[in-house]
């Protein structure tokens, strides 16, 4: 990984960290600065890099945007599994879900606890444990920018990268840790109106028509960026964003 992928990763990790406390606010939680625990969980769907994450105390995964980590896909339950604390261990637990949690290819039928490296499996996501981020971002480097490793011989595909902007880039960082429209808004200062306009630039960049089959399409934290528009007006009618 070069210092360039190094840095929007570091990027990346400080946006989910500023959404995280964004979302603890929405819906009445501790301040991460609060905290006490804080774990690292490195996501990646289809041996892609996906997200890294660090969330604190108990958490929640699932497929609702009120988990802490969303991971949007129909085989993941709403409030698939959750993850609390045993003194300064992680707990994992399956919250009954449709297909069931996984830790090591292992399915859990009761409280697990989890080791630095485990492998929390969900649906089609794998969700690697890191207690330090340190060795989540050693991870997250094997993760190659330039290609993809999902075949079963290893070989090399090439990514095609959709062009965005910087301001679509960020609204786009900002979607993958699962704020709406108008937490992005609030997030980065713009108004709704300007984040609507960039989310159908980015259906078009993606050729995808909702959220949701955007965000089943294999992300990338490098993805080729337009420099040209850093503020990105407006680009079309306003339409209500198709929820699919």
């Amino acid at each position: 990984m070069d210092c360039r992928a190094l840095s929007d990763l570091i990027r990346l990790t400080d946006l989910n960290r500023q959404a995280l406390q964004s979302r603890r606010r929405l819906f009445g939680v501790t301040k991460h600065m609060n905290a006490v625990h804080s774990l690292n969980i490195l996501v990646s769907r289809k041996c892609v890099f996906d997200r890294l994450c660090t969330v604190y105390d108990t958490f929640h995964l699932g497929r609702s945007e009120k988990c802490e980590i969303v991971l949007p896909d129909p085989f993941v339950s709403r409030f698939h599994a959750k993850v609390s604390w045993k003194d300064k261990v992680a707990v994992v637990f399956d919250l009954n879900s449709r297909n069931i949690t996984r830790v090591n290819d292992t399915p859990i039928d009761g409280p697990r606890e989890l080791s630095n490296g485990d492998v929390l499996q969900i649906g089609p996501f794998r969700c690697d444990v890191f207690y330090d981020i340190g060795s989540a971002f050693r991870a997250a480097a094997d993760f190659s920018n330039e290609t993809l490793m999902g075949n079963a011989i290893g070989e090399k595909v090439e990514v095609n990268r959709p062009i965005l902007t910087v301001a679509q880039q960020r609204v786009y960082e900002a979607f993958l840790q699962g704020l709406s429209e108008k937490e992005v808004a609030a997030q980065l200062g713009v108004s709704v109106h300007s984040v609507h306009n960039h989310t159908k630039s980015i259906y078009r960049a993606f050729n995808v028509n909702s959220r949701a089959q955007l965000l089943a399409h294999p992300p990338t934290s490098s993805m080729s960026t337009d420099f040209s528009d850093t503020e990105g007006g407006p680009d079309g009618e306003d339409e209500e964003e198709n929820q699919g």
